[in-house]
């Protein structure tokens, strides 16, 4: 079989053979069928599939996420294919992809669980970045809390502050907008997250605490958060709050492991849900990637 395998990048009629393989990823299926035409379609990144005896066994994406750092998803292999070296191939094309791009890194996450995929990262020579815990609830409260606010203009300070914070380092200057995802947190990411109210701060001129998160699919995901636990406190409030609209359904929080915001989620009816990993592999010499 290693013959006669070869990655290249996906074409349309790719979609229902690897859609086909994937469908039992997990109990209630898989993403994939959601992303496959955004992901064929993104000039800024590369779709390819692992091709065996003329048949996709594999599918693996990945996105530039600014000119250094390059993000590896979505990767899946035929059951009848897997332990042959197939992943490995994917991920070596798609650095490849990254190295052409100019980037300098590529990143990628998995579960604690997934045990297979963890051995093959280390064995292709992936380091483990961070670890992140999961944290949800749908329980809603009816009264807004006092002290904090939706920050709804970008100015220089706020970025500086963040920069600043311990937590910056801790999320390894990193955020996530969906829990499989995780992006450079840059003075970029804050006055996008502004525009979409995204921002939660408490104190009224220089900030004391700070939060982003994101409201899609029903969803409410706090990916960032920096400053004394029990100013978070109240944006885990309002992010509870906001649930009583009746718009929300869930309300998550990805904070990094052992994180001291872990007891107050705990304390506001969070419950632990799952832990994800983050790894990377630098392509060249390793440099800070956050110097503006």
């Amino acid at each position: 079989m290693a013959d006669s395998l070869r990655v290249r990048p996906a074409v349309s009629t790719d979609r229902i053979p690897v859609l086909e393989f994937c469908k039992n990823t997990w109990s209630w299926g898989d993403y994939l069928p959601e992303v496959w035409d955004q992901w064929l379609k993104d000039r800024s990144g590369r779709l390819v599939v692992a091709i065996v005896n003329g048949r996709p066994v594999g599918v693996a994406h990945a996105k530039s996420q600014n000119s250094r750092i390059v993000w590896l998803e979505g990767v899946r292999v035929h059951p009848s294919c897997r332990g042959l070296g197939i992943a490995g191939k994917l991920n070596d094309e798609l650095c490849k992809f990254a190295l052409q791009k100019g980037a300098k890194l590529v990143r990628l996450c998995t579960t604690s669980t997934n045990t297979s995929s963890q051995k093959h990262l280390s064995k292709v020579k992936f380091e483990l970045l961070a670890k992140f815990q999961r944290f949800e609830t749908v329980n809603p409260i009816r009264k807004p809390p006092g002290n904090v606010s939706l920050r709804r203009k970008y100015s220089t300070a706020l970025w500086k502050w963040i920069r600043a914070s311990t937590e910056f380092d801790l999320f390894k200057e990193m955020y996530s907008d969906d829990g499989w995802t995780w992006y450079p947190l840059t003075p970029r990411t804050i006055r996008r997250f502004t525009e979409k109210r995204g921002v939660l701060v408490t104190g009224s001129k220089a900030s004391k605490s700070c939060s982003l998160f994101t409201a899609e699919e029903n969803r409410l995901t706090l990916g960032f958060t920096a400053g004394p636990v029990e100013k978070i406190r109240y944006h885990i409030r309002y992010l509870r709050y906001l649930l009583s609209k009746g718009e929300y359904r869930e309300s998550r929080a990805l904070i990094p492991e052992n994180s001291e915001f872990t007891r107050v989620l705990k304390e506001e009816e969070y419950e632990r849900s799952g832990k994800i990993l983050v790894y990377e592999k630098w392509l060249g010499e390793k440099r800070g990637l956050q110097k503006q």
